[in-house]
């Protein structure tokens, strides 16, 4: 029995780092395609050098790679390694304050800034102060019916309230929840204006700056 041949021609195409593929390629002219060529290339380390890929794919591979391509990774956007957090609703920075007791530290804001050290743990993030293993938590101990107290755990070692999801708003603002505890960080006003608590009740964190933060690479 002969090979049937495909109705369409193999042909090659290149996928470039940080180059849109829409630019490239209409990927709706290539269904029907049953294999193509794709030629993947990156510059070395010299920049004399050039590395080239070849090898005759499935269409769904390269549809795969095309959507790759164009859609970027949400979670990049939050920024991680020595990070400067911001309160929107203060313009003042969180940082680290005076002790609750042995083991556990209070966060407040201030006009100085407090580098911080953002870890990516899994889909979520650790948030430790600069240069050490300590960790900001949502303790389980609540200040009243609607607030928590937010510490950093100073025995340098992960702790299960420790797991923090950061949703960027646009504009450079985030939010910034516990995975815990599923409550947001926020800069309360009361019973100062250097208070940090989660909320512990349903709240529209959108809507309210009190709950918006700003992340700056230090």
């Amino acid at each position: 029995m002969k090979d049937v041949p495909p109705p369409f021609d193999y042909r090659e195409v290149e996928i470039q780092r940080g180059v849109d593929a829409k630019q490239l390629y209409e990927l709706s002219t290539e269904i029907g395609r049953p294999a193509i060529t794709v030629q993947l290339s990156h510059s070395s380390v010299q920049q004399s050098s050039n590395m080239v890929f070849k090898r005759s794919v499935p269409l769904m591979a390269v549809a795969t790679l095309l959507v790759l391509a164009v859609i970027p990774d949400i979670r990049a956007a939050v920024p991680t390694g020595c990070v400067e957090i911001e309160s929107a609703h203060k313009n003042q920075y969180l940082a680290l304050g005076g002790r609750y007791n042995e083991n556990r530290r209070h966060v407040t804001v201030s006009n100085n800034r407090q580098q911080w050290n953002i870890v990516r743990d899994g889909d979520n993030y650790r948030i430790r102060p600069s240069r050490t293993a300590n960790e900001l938590y949502a303790a389980g101990y609540t200040y009243d019916s609607d607030r928590r107290h937010v510490f950093v755990w100073e025995l340098s070692h992960p702790v299960i309230q420790g797991g923090w999801d950061i949703q960027e708003l646009g504009n450079g603002r985030y939010l910034i929840r516990n995975t815990h505890e599923n409550e947001f960080l926020y800069s309360a006003d009361f019973p100062n204006r250097g208070s940090i608590f989660t909320w512990r009740g349903n709240i529209n964190a959108r809507d309210d700056t009190q709950f918006h933060w700003r992340l700056s690479s230090c």
